[in-house]
């Protein structure tokens, strides 16, 4: 017997509730793994892109093909994205302006990612991420 639980993988979790924060600690682990874990950062918009086809059903996770990091990063992106259309549905967010690069720095550089080659590459990555919400 196994000392970790086994779960119905064709199941989905019913009745839950969870605080707005959780939105804010999923952007800081997808940041952090954006910046300090996934190495492949030039596919970094292509991988964000297979994403949201396979959320929107557009292709499965065999045709993906996913290694274990990026597995990792699908599952913090969609929880992410899954609270904030949970939120945006009970007008739990409130709009804002699209961020300028240079105020992508600046809060980036809050967060403590002084490096200007990460600096860059989230900037460039959380922009053109905008930028496809738009389309």
């Amino acid at each position: 017997m196994s000392d970790s639980p086994t779960y119905d993988l064709e199941k989905n979790i019913k009745n839950i509730e969870v605080n707005t924060g959780f939105i804010l600690g999923l952007d800081s682990v997808l940041v952090r793994y954006i910046t300090d874990i996934y190495e492949n950062s030039a596919e970094l918009v292509t991988l964000f892109k297979n994403f949201r086809k396979l959320i929107s059903g557009e292709i499965t996770h065999k045709e993906l093909n996913l290694n274990q990091i990026e597995y990792e990063i699908y599952t913090v992106f969609f929880l992410q994205q899954l609270f904030k259309a949970h939120a945006v549905n009970q007008g739990l967010i409130k709009e804002s302006p699209k961020p300028d690069e240079n105020t992508m720095k600046e809060m980036l550089k809050a967060l403590g990612l002084e490096d200007s080659d990460k600096l860059d590459k989230i900037s460039k990555l959380v922009n053109d991420l905008i930028d496809q919400q738009d389309d």
